[in-house]
């Protein structure tokens, strides 16, 4: 009787460890999954990436990012800037009284993963010109040569839109209409006037319109004008300026758009050749009898 016990009580302990171990092949302990890298190419060349920037508004708050694998203990520096206006004018000068806008500092650097660090500079767009691009350059302190650039536009705000319709002419000053030879880079067929060949005392009318596709780019807001006069030598003489009220800031002629109509008195003038000169690289000659 005892014996049978025994041997009972053995069956059952094997059958109870068979089952707890049964259990425990069936139980998966949890692991901790770590960043995986991508194989290291060897190249180790410094380098900072600059993320595209989207166009932009006057007023906007904006961060511009990029990556590096600069370490966060160096130094990047950031400059924003607005490039250098020409005088439009007889004489090719820097304007020394435009108020030029941008900003410039170092950046803020983070660490980040498998070697690429991400850094940010936060700009604020307030008393920014427009329409325009300003470009964007970044540079190590410590060396120059590892650096990068672009560029990002500020859009033209709708207040400041120049005339969408042409202005109609004088019906009155139209009396005949006689063309003359003009420069092949001139586009001189964006200026709009009633006659290429003038009588002394004639009112002179001309305005400016965007013929092309893509916007036309001026260095005034509103766009200026003047007229020249070519002596016998072929040099060109500046006679007079329309330039009143403009500020020296770049703008821009939409397509189909114009400025308003220009009206000279030419009783004054000697007989020659004349030309009409807008600041957007854009003239048209005529002739005065």
């Amino acid at each position: 009787m005892v014996v049978c016990i025994l041997i009972t009580t053995g069956c059952v302990s094997q059958n109870q460890t068979r089952n707890t171990s049964g259990i425990s092949a069936n139980t998966k302990n949890p692991t901790l999954v770590q960043t995986q890298c991508p194989p290291s190419s060897g190249n180790t060349t410094p380098y900072i990436y600059i993320n595209p920037i989207a166009t932009h508004n006057v007023g906007d708050v904006f961060e511009i990012t990029g990556t590096t694998n600069l370490g966060v203990d160096t130094k990047i520096f950031l400059n924003l800037y607005e490039l250098m206006l020409l005088d439009p004018g007889p004489f090719v000068t820097a304007d020394p009284y435009y108020n030029y806008s941008g900003t410039s500092g170092y950046v803020k650097i983070q660490n980040g993963a498998c070697g690429t660090n991400y850094w940010s500079y936060s700009v604020n767009l307030a008393g920014y010109h427009n329409p325009k691009y300003y470009p964007v350059y970044v540079r190590e302190e410590a060396n120059h040569s590892i650096n990068n650039h672009t560029e990002f536009f500020i859009n033209l705000d709708q207040s400041e839109r120049l005339y969408p319709v042409s202005p109609p002419m004088q019906e009155y000053v139209t009396i005949y209409k006689v063309t003359a030879a003009q420069k092949n880079d001139s586009h001189a067929d964006m200026i709009e006037n009633d006659s290429e060949v003038y009588n002394r005392g004639d009112i002179l009318e001309f305005y400016l319109k965007n013929k092309g596709y893509e916007k036309l780019m001026c260095a005034n807001t509103p766009p200026s004008s003047w007229i020249t006069y070519q002596n016998e030598d072929n040099s060109w003489t500046y006679i007079t300026g329309l330039r009143e009220n403009v500020s020296p800031r770049i703008s821009y002629l939409m397509p189909r758009e114009s400025t308003r109509v220009q009206r000279l008195n030419t009783t004054d003038w000697i007989p020659g050749r004349y030309r009409i000169v807008f600041d957007c690289s854009v003239s048209r000659d005529f002739e005065l009898q």
